[in-house]
């Protein structure tokens, strides 16, 4: 599957249960190295596009909680 970096990975964060949310958003703020939610919320959207490796911890994390339409 290709992916499309510049959709972001709202779709993926969509799908998350409520109580998964705050730890998700800290564990991604941690692998992209931000520290404000504006920042967090541009890579989100795709205004802004991680590292490849990355992008593949971001994919690897939604693909542990069964979240796989990340970046598409």
């Amino acid at each position: 599957m290709n992916k499309n970096f510049k959709k972001g990975f709202d779709a993926a964060w969509a799908l998350l249960p409520n109580g998964e949310v705050k730890e998700t958003r800290e564990k991604i703020m941690k692998i992209l190295g931000v520290q404000t939610p504006g920042s967090f919320s541009l890579y989100k959207r795709g205004k802004l596009i991680p590292q490849a490796d990355k992008a593949q911890e971001i994919i690897n994390l939604f693909t542990e909680k069964g979240i796989y339409n990340v970046y598409e």
